[in-house]
């Protein structure tokens, strides 16, 4: 319900901006130009994911399991971050990704990551250097 109250929010957000009426064509090329932005974003996921499968030597099944152990927990934290930065998708639909987690333990996730990367400059790096090598692929 949510994403419809969007799109007509989007609709009629462009028709204001050109000074145009509503039409069947306008509303065809706002809802065009929305999916286009969710293919590329669903995209960005996966090419983050792809990175740190790399990286770190993780499956997306371990990303999205229920699994809490440190080192997989500290991962798909990373994972979240670095969606949020990249992609314009909100708290709940990075969550919805990993199944089941929902917009306060993906807060919770990036707000530890941000703290890292205050305190350490050698992660802070790393950081960096994933971001630069998902935003390059």
């Amino acid at each position: 319900m949510l994403e419809l109250e969007g799109a007509l929010i989007r609709v009629i957000a462009y028709a204001a901006l050109k000074k145009e009426p509503i039409s069947l064509d306008l509303v065809k090329q706002v809802i065009y130009r929305s999916s286009q932005d969710c293919v590329q974003q669903k995209e960005n996921f996966k090419e983050i994911i792809e990175v740190l499968q790399l990286h770190y030597g993780v499956s997306l099944n371990d990303l999205c399991s229920n699994k809490r152990d440190k080192q997989l927990s500290h991962i798909r934290q990373i994972a979240m971050y670095l969606m949020k930065k990249i992609t314009k998708k909100s708290l709940s639909e990075i969550g919805k990704f990993f199944k089941r987690k929902d917009h306060t333990t993906v807060l919770y996730g990036i707000k530890k990551i941000q703290r890292i990367m205050d305190q350490e400059d050698e992660f802070r790096s790393t950081m960096h250097a994933l971001e630069k090598e998902i935003i390059q692929s």
